[in-house]
């Protein structure tokens, strides 16, 4: 019974140290593993920026990616390396090892959302063997997005972990047997306190030592709930480098990193309680307990002149303050990225709190960015084309391509929907999503009529929309650049001149110009007189006004007069009515229900000389 009364603690002793030798074993295998992974992403971003690299210092008379797949095969000849491919954002391979490996379309979800998000994905490989790991690169080349994509077999991570949980078997079992009190004193201690500071580097950022994304997520609901708990103020503010990507381009990774450490102690340096976080690539994150919004700005204002100072460079602050009708943390952080957007819209080096926008803005709702959100992810756009009419020819000059969307979502049409994508930030996607829709539709215009196309003014402002990857994709459509009207609107309030030199470069490409909307902004003069354009579409609003009184005939006689000087092309929008279509005959071109509504194209199309016509029934096309 001694005997046995000894054993119990001893056995105990044992199995608990058992218990919590298996159990940390599996927590440092997983932590291994991800580790290897996060090292193969690491390497993979380097690799990616060679692909780069080789695109842009190929041989004279070369392709590109002759240079690119030399590069690829080097990279194929890596230990445990699989396949690999550089996938266009067609999902289509253009770059591999060998030619046998190009021409096929890879849809693996990780390489389609590398591609639309510009982030690396990594994960099980969909439709490869058993237990292959796939990691999607993006590579911004001057044709547009890809992805780098890299398969490895599944041994490649399992084996460095199951040789891991080996030695560490062994290493327990060898401890338990010859000194069960010391490796319970000394070794047991020490792997705790391991794996402790395993943990907390699992929800540290690598680079800057702030908590991570998922440390974030985690305490932002904590936050909320005791800010509410305690009837205390909470602020969050979602904080981005201004123009970190040139920054990083012009002095090399190094030096980017360099600055991110410095705007992470910046932050650090903040009010005691303040906690801050690395988002990814150049975004922070601070919440600001028993802050509200004045404070926070205050506190927010002195972190970016330190920054300003420090690192030379400017910061967009985006501010929401917890109200009792925010819905949850995701609603907060939409709207702290509603008022970032906005303060990079100013120009940046600002700050700008939601409450500032939200009275005039009726678009940042929980619900609508979660409806636009789906509706990019689902791609679900329809397309419609309306007629524009040459009034001298009585003919079909071309048709306007517009996008429509599903009720399902809740939006009021595209416009609400391009509003609200403005607020997060979104507006190219949606842009580029409404293009392509549009695009997939224009083959069956008839022979010699135009295609006008809008285009987002914010794609040319950002530099979003690649000029080589629109010619492919209008080309795709059986179209030709000369063929295609980029419409850009005059309501816009951004940086004008950006706006022009890119409508310019699209234009020594072959696109025609039309300057959309004129008579609805105060901008569209000084962008006739700065941007050569062939169409001048005059505003609905500009025609229901001149019908009403003689001052609103003088502005659209003006515009047509101006418009004429420049030798473009005036179409008048909105035509309705006949005593609309009388006002505007000095005009060239007419667009409106009175021509036609706007509808699916034909699959064939018949020659009429009536004056009304519709997208079902066009009339002759003439080109310009």
């Amino acid at each position: 019974m001694g005997n046995g009364f000894h054993l119990r603690p001893v056995g105990a002793l044992l199995l608990t140290l058992a218990t919590v030798g298996f159990i940390q074993c599996q927590v440092l295998a997983r932590e291994a593993r991800q580790r290897l992974i996060q090292d193969e992403r690491t390497e993979l971003a380097g690799d990616a920026v060679g692909v780069a690299t080789a695109y842009s210092t190929t041989v004279q008379g070369q392709p590109p990616l002759n240079a690119v797949n030399r590069y690829l095969r080097a990279l194929a000849a890596r230990p445990g390396v699989g396949e690999v491919s550089l996938v266009a954002r067609s999902r289509y391979v253009v770059g591999a090892p060998t030619v046998l490996g190009l021409g096929s379309r890879d849809s693996d979800p990780r390489v389609v959302e590398a591609l639309e998000t510009g982030r690396q994905m990594a994960g099980e490989a969909r439709g490869g063997e058993d237990g292959d790991f796939i990691f999607a690169t993006p590579v911004d080349l001057p044709a547009g997005r890809h992805a780098l994509v890299v398969r490895q077999g599944r041994d490649v991570l399992e084996d460095p972990v199951a040789e891991l949980r080996r030695n560490f078997i062994l290493l327990l079992l060898g401890g338990l047997t010859l000194a069960v009190p010391a490796f319970y004193l000394l070794g047991g201690r020490s792997l705790a306190r391991l794996h402790r500071a395993a943990l907390d580097r699992a929800t540290r950022d690598g680079l800057t030592d702030l908590g991570n994304h998922g440390a974030f997520l985690e305490e932002l609901e904590r936050a909320m709930s005791l800010s509410r708990r305690h009837g205390e103020d909470l602020t969050l503010a979602i904080i981005d480098i201004d123009d970190f990507r040139f920054e990083n381009d012009r002095h090399g990774q190094a030096h980017g990193d360099k600055l991110l450490r410095g705007v992470a102690d910046s932050l650090r340096d903040g009010r005691s309680e303040d906690r801050s976080y690395r988002l990814g690539d150049d975004e922070f994150a601070v919440l600001l307990p028993r802050a509200g919004e004045e404070g926070a700005r205050r506190a927010l204002q002195r972190t970016a002149a330190e920054v300003r100072s420090l690192q030379s460079v400017g910061v967009s602050i985006g501010l929401s303050v917890l109200r009792p009708e925010t819905v949850d943390a995701e609603s907060l952080r939409d709207q702290a990225d509603a008022a970032l957007f906005e303060a990079k819209r100013r120009g940046g080096d600002t700050a700008v709190s939601f409450g500032e926008i939200e009275d005039s803005s009726r678009v940042v709702t929980v619900e609508k960015v979660r409806a636009v959100r789906r509706l990019l992810e689902n791609g679900d756009i329809d397309a419609a084309y309306q007629p524009i009419v040459d009034q001298a020819a009585g003919e079909v000059l071309g048709y306007e391509g517009l996008a429509r969307l599903s009720a399902e979502y809740g939006l009021a049409g595209p416009g609400e929907a391009f509003d609200v994508a403005a607020a997060i930030g979104r507006s190219a996607e949606l842009d580029e999503a409404c293009r392509r829709s549009i695009l997939e539709g224009a083959g069956l215009l008839p022979d010699g009529a135009l295609l006008f196309l809008n285009v987002a003014p914010q794609s040319l402002d950002r530099g979003h929309m690649s000029s080589d990857s629109l010619v492919r994709l209008v080309e795709a459509s059986g179209l030709a650049p000369e063929r295609v009207v980029l419409e850009v609107t005059e309501r816009f309030a951004g940086d004008l001149d950006r706006v022009v030199a890119e409508a310019t470069t699209l234009r020594a490409l072959g696109f025609k110009l039309a300057l959309d909307d004129v008579g609805a902004g105060n901008s569209g003069l000084e962008m006739l007189r700065d941007l050569k354009v062939d169409f001048v579409k005059v505003d609905r609003g500009v025609v229901w006004r001149a019908i009403e009184g003689t001052s609103a005939r003088a502005v659209l006689a003006s515009i047509t007069t101006f418009a004429r000087q420049t030798g473009a092309y005036v179409i008048a929008e909105g035509i309705e009515t006949d005593e609309m279509l009388e006002m505007v005959h000095d005009a060239h071109g007419v667009q409106g229900f009175l021509l036609g509504r706007p509808g699916e194209l034909p699959p064939s199309t018949s020659e009429t000389g009536a004056k009304k016509v519709s997208a079902g029934a066009p009339l002759r096309a003439v080109t310009h």
